[in-house]
């Protein structure tokens, strides 16, 4: 049942406020979800250092920070202070025995992005991660039907070609991942792509196969194994290998790229270079799964509140205009903001 205003002016007015809250509530779930995505990328990548300040982490082109100084030392030199008439504020250093990430915090991190890179750091690169989620989709549009058509398969091709699509932005997947780990430069992204290095992005080719037939294979088994129509087998098991094998796949993936950082661009938080990359699996066991589930269990209630929110803000702008079948148009239309932003980006 519509419940359109009668007269011609109101249905515009109407329609109009529908296309505003829809593109509002759109725009802030991907911004939102972006940012997330941002923070769980510093936290995978960032590479331990120990015996530094806290406020002010190393890079390669920052001087070394001096050995820590004995009690007595930092004592004469504060009573030298005193009596020059000024005092000098000493950093206080972390024991040598400690690790120091910029991580630990979520709101921490986000200060940490802001002084460096302003207010909108945490967005930085959002326009490329767009453009990435746009070819991606494009690309599997193109790849996916032809390849069921000619393995006859319609499984095999959804993996084979997924994967053909992730290699096929490949390159842009790594500039995004760098753009985003590193200190803001005074370039937009289309230099940066074009700026990356071919061997980096040849270098990321096996794991980025990997990852996609590894992620692929993991969601479609369940299904072929144990049909839906005969057992709700399948929807257990997918949560639990999304779980345990697609997400660490995908953040071995991001440590891959993060190490092909180039020596002259200076990273937000410590990162591990190494000339041709890390190993893909050998990187699965150095992911720091103990402080992303504690970064989810953190997170996950504020993620479910802001999408909750914004769904609710969608629905009822529908129901407003399509009376009771509007929650389910509402409900699809988040949902394709929702599926972009966790999966596109």
């Amino acid at each position: 049942m519509y419940t359109f205003s009668r007269s011609e002016e109101g249905q515009e007015v109407q329609l109009a406020a529908l296309v505003a809250i829809s593109i509002l509530a759109g725009v802030l779930v991907l911004c939102f979800n972006y940012s997330v995505e941002l923070l769980i990328a510093l936290l995978v990548v960032e590479h331990p250092v120990i015996g530094f300040p806290t406020s002010s982490l190393p890079s390669p082109s920052s001087p070394s920070v001096p050995p820590i100084p004995s009690r007595r030392s930092r004592s004469q030199r504060s009573r030298r202070d005193r009596e020059l008439g000024g005092e000098e504020e000493i950093q206080p250093l972390i024991a040598r025995s400690e690790k120091v990430f910029v991580t630990d915090s979520i709101m921490g991190t986000i200060r940490h992005l802001r002084r460096i890179g302003g207010r909108t750091a945490p967005w930085r690169g959002f326009i490329g991660a767009m453009a990435l989620a746009f070819l991606d989709g494009m690309v599997g549009d193109f790849v996916i039907p032809k390849l069921q058509y000619w393995i006859g398969s319609e499984v095999a091709g959804r993996v084979l070609g997924g994967t053909l699509s992730l290699i096929a932005v490949s390159r842009l997947s790594l500039t995004i991942l760098h753009i985003q780990i590193s200190h803001p430069q005074p370039t937009t992204w289309l230099t940066r792509y074009a700026s990356t290095p071919g061997t980096s992005v040849l270098a990321t080719i096996p794991s980025v196969t990997l990852n996609g037939l590894l992620a692929l294979t993991t969601l479609e088994l369940p299904f072929l194994t144990y049909p839906p129509r005969y057992t709700p087998l399948p929807y257990i098991l997918t949560p639990v290998s999304t779980l345990f094998l697609v997400i660490p796949s995908y953040l071995a993936l991001t440590r891959v790229r993060s190490s092909l950082l180039g020596p002259h661009v200076d990273p937000i938080v410590p990162v591990r270079r190494v000339e041709g990359g890390v190993s893909f699996w050998k990187v699965l066991a150095q992911v720091p799964y103990a402080r992303l589930a504690w970064f989810a269990l953190k997170g996950l209630p504020v993620w479910l509140a802001v999408n909750g929110i914004l769904y609710g803000v969608v629905a009822a702008a529908y129901v407003w205009v399509y009376g009771a079948d509007g929650w389910v148009q509402g409900a699809s239309v988040f949902g394709m903001a929702c599926l972009t932003a966790r999966f596109g980006l």
